[in-house]
């Protein structure tokens, strides 16, 4: 869907955007792996999303996702994350010559977005752009969420976030909303 103009200006901004958080030298960068579990909902009209004759739509969300983080909780409080998952976003059925066949969308989607530091490092906001990543197609998104992360060690903290997309599909929009929990470690400070 996206050509490689797009996909060298995405690199491009990536590239720029983790240079300037990471420079070498300065005394402020860090750099966060994190690994989440996501439980959510996802918004979405069968017959506008799947066609006519779509039914018994499952649209629990469950996955997973990993995430590089680049920058400081504290200070100017910006961070830019980078994070690569996967998600089951529903469950369908169709009828295929009068024989009910069971289908799925699960996706492999990646991400970045910048988180915005509240209150001190207490809450973050966050928003970004990305992509899915379908059987047959690879749809556009954008991203939003806030949440808190609980420190449990000099490196270990337990990031806690709700947060949901906008996924822009050729026939209509699909929103997956989703709370996530797991492991954030701090590589470097």
């Amino acid at each position: 869907m996206w050509g490689p103009a797009v996909h060298r200006t995405l690199l491009s901004l990536i590239a720029l955007a983790v240079v300037t958080i990471t420079v070498p030298g300065r005394s402020d960068a860090q750099i966060r792996v994190e690994a989440n579990g996501n439980l959510g909902y996802t918004i979405v009209n069968p017959v506008d999303w799947l066609g006519q004759g779509a039914f018994d739509t499952e649209r629990l969300v469950h996955g997973g996702d990993v995430a590089v983080v680049f920058g400081r909780r504290y200070g100017r409080g910006l961070q830019l994350a980078l994070d690569f998952g996967y998600q089951h976003l529903l469950s369908y059925k169709f009828i295929q010559q009068g024989v009910p066949q069971a289908y799925s969308a699960d996706v492999y989607r990646a991400a970045m977005t910048t988180r915005f530091w509240f209150n001190e490092g207490l809450w973050f906001g966050e928003s970004g752009f990305g992509a899915f990543r379908f059987d047959d197609r690879t749809d556009p998104s954008i991203t939003a969420g806030f949440g808190t992360a609980f420190e449990i060690g000099e490196r270990l903290s337990i990031p806690v976030r709700a947060r949901g997309a906008v996924v822009f599909g050729g026939t209509s929009e699909i929103g997956p909303v989703w709370l996530s929990t797991g492991l954030s470690y701090r590589l470097r400070s």
